[in-house]
């Protein structure tokens, strides 16, 4: 019990460390391996039981087999390791958290926590880095960091109090907008929305236009009133950002989009053995003939040329595998639904426009959502009422008639 109350205090520490680090820092790699070597052995291999178990998380293992495969194959230079441990990374963070969230070693309050630490530097970075750019280059551009915030959003209906769910989303939205990136904000409009017109209590989904009123009347005044009083100008840059998302093609993804699926498919670029095997971690970097590119910003893409098309199907079976948590979820009006439809929402626009996986270190708190999610999924399937009770699991010794 000490050792895995131990273990669990190391995995927020290094999920918080890897989180707020620049993806560019080259020394990351070395906290995802700590991480790994910390984690992913004392928690999934000694523990048989969870193996013997054989559910989805145990199955995800399989990808391990498809990385190693096509990164030391296609690899063979001194970097082998560091992109071993940059493509383990992701897995490794949710299959411990699961566990750790399963054997309540990890508590919601605990998530909340981690979320709030993130989103608080995540602020900060978002507007320093903004107030920099716009001195060094003179106008408005956007930041990554903003995804952060946008990854954070998920958790605020794990928030109790309805007034704290407002000042963190207030919050969060401000910096989004300030951060100028488009996946950001219409993560924001998209958790607003969930926020306005899903609300799951007692077995029935309860919409008062009353209530979606005053939210958006909420929301518009605090953001009228911020923005109305800062040295730069926001809104107005963001609405036309989000104005020329046709026109530009998403900042010319749609281009990159085209061109990397065009130059997999050509066999005499991409010959067939590779787009089995994959290329290995960079492998879009390397072999999508696109110059000073390093990810297609989409993950299927990034599947196809890095780990070959075992990885795809994969990466596919994942998506309906979420797909069905949210059916299921509003199948059984769970309390939970929100929170669920906005991960999975979310989940989908950052993995499909701005490369999920590779990008990892920027979606860490989604990570920790989706867990939560297939945690959420196998009590509620037990033949006891999995129910929230001080921010803890416990059980019920009750039939299970579709309820959590």
């Amino acid at each position: 019990m000490k050792t895995n109350k131990i273990l669990a205090l190391i995995n927020v520490l290094i999920c918080i460390a890897i989180t707020l680090l620049n993806q560019r820092q080259g020394s990351i790699w070395v906290l995802c391996l700590l991480y790994i070597v910390a984690c992913f052995f004392a928690l999934i291999f000694i523990n048989k039981r969870l193996i013997l178990n054989n559910n989805f998380v145990v199955k995800i293992s399989i990808l391990y087999f498809i990385f190693f495969y096509a990164i030391v194959l296609n690899n063979s230079y001194n970097n082998w390791l560091e992109y071993l441990s940059l493509a383990f990374a992701p897995i490794v963070i949710f299959q411990t958290n699961f566990y750790l969230i399963q054997k309540r070693y990890l508590s919601i309050n605990s998530l909340i926590f981690i979320t709030v630490i993130i989103l608080i530097v995540a602020c900060y970075k978002v507007y320093t880095v903004s107030i920099r750019l716009e001195y060094l280059v003179g106008g408005n551009l956007q930041t990554n960091w903003s995804n952060l915030i946008g990854a954070c959003l998920p958790i605020v209906f794990l928030i109790k109090k309805r007034q704290l769910q407002y000042l963190f989303l207030f919050a969060a939205g401000t910096f989004i907008i300030i951060g100028l990136k488009r996946t950001g904000m219409i993560s924001l409009l998209i958790t607003i929305f969930v926020m306005i017109f899903f609300l799951v209590k007692e077995d029935k989904v309860k919409f008062s236009i009353t209530r979606a009123l005053f939210i958006l009347l909420l929301f518009a005044l605090g953001y009228v009133y911020v923005f109305g009083n800062v040295e730069f100008n926001r809104i107005d840059t963001a609405m036309v950002r989000l104005e020329h998302l046709s026109k530009d093609g998403g900042s010319g993804r749609d281009d990159i989009f085209s061109l990397g699926v065009s130059n997999w498919l050509d066999n005499t670029k991409i010959p067939v053995a590779s787009k089995i095997r994959g290329s290995g971690f960079f492998g879009f970097k390397r072999k999508s003939g696109l110059m000073g590119i390093e990810s297609a910003h989409n993950d299927l893409i990034d599947f196809s040329y890095n780990y070959g098309i075992f990885a795809v199907v994969f990466l596919i079976f994942y998506y309906v595998r979420v797909l069905k948590l949210l059916f299921l979820s509003w199948k059984k009006r769970s309390k939970y639904f929100q929170f669920t439809l906005t991960t999975v929402i979310i989940f989908f626009i950052y993995s499909l426009f701005s490369a999920f996986y590779h990008y990892f270190v920027f979606f860490i708190p989604l990570i920790l959502n989706l867990a939560l999610m297939e945690v959420i999924h196998l009590n509620s399937s037990k033949t006891y009422i999995y129910h929230f009770n001080d921010n803890k699991f416990s059980y019920l010794i009750r039939p299970n008639k579709n309820h959590e």
